[in-house]
């Protein structure tokens, strides 16, 4: 079988996915999107989010202490007032408030492995298999490539992105991301220096 890559999607096909979810009463999974979209981090760092690390007195922080799985790298992380509203919204209207933000109803964690199974469903059902292959991992990049198109395709923001992920090489960020070759050309064909010499 061939190893597939996650795709990455639109920032319109993610405000599909989360307004669908939301619809069908499915608002942990459309908080876990935005999260996951938001932040740019690892399925497994955002399904042990902990309302502790979110949360102070039942008040959204400003910023998130993490401490990553894969690296175990501690990063603080804005959380921007966006977000902060919507997790604060998903906060209040919790009857029990668990320990792990992401739960089932009888409070057990989501494993990635579960939580992809839902993603796989959903490019079914909200996204009409618009992508070929989604997975957790699908927001991460997608948080990516948004960050990199935001701040006008330039390398430094490569470079930032490359420091967010903990990657060791541009290289890596630019296929993570997936930059082809011609996007990469055009983007650095835009900057152009007409000096006459």
């Amino acid at each position: 079988m061939k190893n597939q890559t996650s795709e990455r999607l639109t920032q319109d096909q993610i405000l599909i996915l989360i307004q669908g979810l939301k619809d069908k009463g499915k608002y942990r999974d459309a908080i876990y999107v935005l999260v996951s979209y938001s932040l740019g981090l690892r399925a497994g760092d955002v399904l042990n989010l902990t309302w502790d690390k979110l949360s102070n007195n039942g008040v959204i922080k400003h910023q998130l202490e993490l401490s990553e799985q894969k690296t175990g790298k501690v990063r603080i992380i804005p959380l921007n007032s966006s977000l902060r509203g919507s997790l604060q919204r998903y906060y209040d209207s919790l009857d029990t408030k668990y320990h792990f933000v992401f739960t089932t109803p009888k409070n057990v964690s989501i494993t990635v492995r579960g939580m992809n199974k839902n993603v796989k469903g959903w490019n079914i059902d909200y996204l009409k298999c618009a992508v070929d292959h989604l997975s957790t991992h699908s927001f991460r990049k997608s948080f990516g490539f948004a960050y990199w198109d935001l701040r006008g395709r330039t390398e430094e923001a490569l470079v930032e992105l490359m420091n967010i992920f903990n990657h060791s090489s541009l290289k890596t960020t630019i296929k993570y991301i997936g930059i082809t070759a011609d996007i990469t050309k055009k983007a650095y064909s835009v900057v152009e220096l007409k000096t006459g010499i």
